[in-house]
This record gives C-alpha cells, sequence and structure tokens, in this order.
C-alpha cells in the first residue's frame, strides 16, 4: 500500500482480511498519507468467535502441537524449495471439499454422464469451475500456524490486540479510510458476523464511511466468484469504490463550439 500510494482501493479476500485490517491501522497511525483510499473486506474471519463454523471450531478443538504435527509436511526432493515446511495445498483442498462432499461428489458424477453422452468439453461449466477451485498451492507453515494461533485462537484482530515489530496496531487509529465488508449468507467457512465485525473496531470511522452487504444465497465462493460476484457483488463494491473517490471536475468547454 506504501509503493502504490493513497489512491489505492483495496479488495481483501477471506484470509488476508484481517492482516489487511491491521495493516491498514499501522499505516493510519505511522504513515497516513500510504493509507488506500477504500478497503473492501470480503468473507474475512475478522472475529471468528462471532459466529463460530466448523473451520473454527476445529480451530478450538486442536492445540498448536497437534496442527503443526498433522497438517505441516516437508516440500520434497524433486519440488523447489525442498525441506521447506508448509501445510500442502492438498490437505486444504481436501478439507474444503470434505465440507460438501456430497455436492462435489454429485457434481462429478453428473460431468461423467455428461461426458459419456458427448455432452461435455473442456470448457464447460464443470471444467471452468473446478480448473479454478482445484488450484491450490502449498502455504508456508510459519503463516498457517501463525494465522491459526493469532487470528483464530487468540483473536489478536477481533480483541484489538494485533502486534508488529513490538508496536501495537490500533484499528481505532483509521479515521479516512472507507471500509465495506461483504459476506454471504451461505457461508460455511467465514459465516456472516464474522467480517462485519471489523465495522464495531472502526471506531474512529465515521458511520457515512462504512457499509456493509449479505448476499443472499451464496456461500464462501460464490461471494468472489461466478454469477452472485459478477451480477451483484462487484458492482456494489465499484459503487463502494465510485461513491469515494474525488468526483472528476467538470470539463470546461468553449461556448463558441458547445453546440
Amino acid at each position: 500500500m506504501r509503493e502504490m500510494g493513497p489512491d489505492t482501493n483495496v479488495i481483501a479476500i477471506c484470509q488476508p482480511a484481517p492482516l489487511t485490517l491491521a495493516g491498514t491501522a499501522y499505516l493510519a497511525e505511522l504513515d497516513p498519507d500510504a493509507q488506500p483510499r477504500t478497503l473492501t473486506l470480503i468473507g474475512g474471519p475478522i472475529d471468528p468467535d462471532a459466529t463460530p463454523t466448523e473451520v473454527t471450531d476445529f480451530g478450538r478443538r486442536v492445540t498448536m502441537g497437534q496442527l503443526e504435527e498433522t497438517m505441516i509436511q516437508q516440500v520434497g526432493f524433486k519440488y523447489a524449495g525442498v525441506g521447506r515446511m508448509v501445510y500442502p495445498g492438498l490437505l486444504q483442498l481436501a478439507s474444503f471439499m470434505s465440507m460438501n462432499a456430497e455436492r462435489h461428489g454429485s457434481a462429478f458424477t453428473d460431468q461423467i454422464l455428461r461426458v459419456s453422452r458427448g455432452e461435455a468439453s473442456d470448457h464447460d461449466k464443470h471444467n471452468r469451475f473446478y480448473d479454478e477451485y482445484l488450484a491450490v498451492m502449498d502455504m508456508t507453515a510459519e503463516f498457517y500456524l501463525s494465522t491459526v494461533e493469532r487470528v483464530f485462537k487468540d483473536r489478536e484482530i477481533a480483541r484489538n490486540e494485533f502486534v508488529v515489530d513490538g508496536h501495537k496496531v490500533d484499528i481505532g487509529k483509521i479515521t479516512s479510510v472507507a471500509v465495506k465488508t461483504v459476506e454471504g449468507a451461505d457461508d460455511d467457512i467465514s459465516a456472516p458476523g464474522q467480517c462485519v465485525a471489523a465495522l464495531d473496531l472502526l471506531t474512529g470511522l465515521p458511520d457515512e464511511k462504512k457499509a456493509s452487504h449479505v448476499e443472499p444465497g451464496a456461500g464462501h465462493y460464490g461471494i468472489f466468484a461466478g454469477k452472485s460476484w459478477r451480477s451483484n457483488i462487484r458492482p456494489l463494491v465499484l459503487d463502494f469504490i465510485d461513491s469515494n473517490s474525488p468526483k472528476s471536475r467538470p470539463r470546461a468547454v468553449n461556448s463558441n463550439t458547445a453546440a
């Protein structure tokens, strides 16, 4: 944000949302000229305890030692980054798919039948969706474990107790950045209530600079991809950005040639 400057409009989707909020507050206090113009938080766990889900319950049940033992693996010899400890993309994907196993199973069964009837293609709706959905990368162990401990277990963002380099970040220091939250009514990963909690933390921001939206019928993935995003959420986000941008000055028109 420092590099891009104050004309930046930031959109943080899912996991980056808490840290982006903290980063904006950090700039608000220490480098206010580098703050973005707007901040849109989409489906992020600002306060995971606001509306617990299977994901947050899992984070509560297991210890950090258990997580490190069961979820962290070492990069193999034939890959770049050999030896590095990561939370593998395959484990992430398995966790996501297990939450809606029946739906995914039906989707693949239906696709197999369409292929057998000659009704499928490489770029049909099913393949476009899963080409993206299945493309999950490994996550560094340090980031994964720190996120679970600080954001989910200790709720440092939700409690406004987040510390960076020994400096305690105060989200209340944000006073000029317009902030909008977007949630999906059917989100079973970051359920409604978790992301909008950001607005209560923004104690120094006027109400006219705050906005929120809950998309009916949308799950977690649907609030940033697919029809709900394209048709409803994206236009709302763009309107929010436009409404908080400096109004363009009217062009001068030569009266002799105006007609």
